[in-house]
């Protein structure tokens, strides 16, 4: 009569082993930006010669001696331009780490300085959450201002695949796609290297943006299956229960 019940068990048991998974956090952060741990690739759609450029600079939200990393990007008349910046070895892959379920993306940021536009006009850098995956690239939706002469924190506390979309050539310039074009975050996807960028908007009397950014982070949130142990256990605890029978 218990012979029922306690096979009923195992494969309650083996089905729970079989399908438990557990949630992680994966975390990668910088806040001294040692040049040889960045990479920098530049898009514009000028006609004109456009500059985007970074450098290491003495003031952080610490104070002054604080390093902090300054993008600087130079806009000809009606051009935009962008600045894709990726921690080399800030790599998460999805095929030994888990699939991924999203992402957490912070920086600091301090507008240093706007040339252009109209004095009434409220321009800054554009900043987020930016990836690689393979050779292509995707930029986080909607975007952030670096609007404040102050530091402050930019957080984006739940990036989701819909919030991404890729970076891609479009009439000869690079554009993005819609949101929802993004990289593949399954188990079965590529390595993601992770990092920011920074965007200037055009306007038709041109502009440069100088910008200052520290203390990025950005959390992986994944899915890791349980381990086959786990069901290997129960099965052997099922093996062991029949001998005793």
């Amino acid at each position: 009569m218990h012979a029922p019940r306690t096979l009923g068990a195992l494969v309650l048991a083996c089905g729970a082993a079989a399908g438990a998974s557990q949630a992680n956090v994966t975390e990668f952060q910088d806040g001294t930006f040692a040049r040889d741990d960045w990479t920098i690739r530049t898009f514009t759609d000028a006609r004109t010669p456009a500059f985007v450029g970074t450098d290491l600079f003495p003031l952080g939200p610490g104070g002054p001696g604080d390093q902090s990393i300054r993008a600087r990007h130079a806009n000809p008349k009606d051009a935009w331009t962008l600045g894709v910046h990726l921690k080399t070895e800030a790599i998460f892959d999805p095929g030994t780490q888990g699939a991924i379920d999203g992402f957490s993306f912070s920086i600091d940021s301090m507008n240093l300085l706007t040339l252009g536009g109209n004095k009434n006009e409220n321009l800054g850098q554009a900043v987020g959450l930016a990836l690689m995956q393979g050779e292509d690239l995707f930029l986080q939706t909607p975007i952030s201002q670096t609007t404040s002469s102050d530091w402050r924190t930019i957080f984006a506390p739940d990036v989701g695949l819909d919030d991404l979309a890729k970076v891609q050539p479009e009439d000869g310039a690079p554009g993005m796609t819609s949101p929802g074009s993004g990289p593949d975050l399954s188990a079965g996807g590529d390595p993601i290297t992770l990092g920011f960028y920074t965007a200037a908007e055009a306007h038709p009397m041109g502009r440069f943006e100088y910008a200052l950014y520290d203390n990025w982070r950005v959390g992986v949130n994944s899915v890791v299956p349980a381990p086959a142990s786990a069901l290997a256990i129960v099965l052997g605890v099922g093996v062991a229960i029949g001998r005793r029978r």
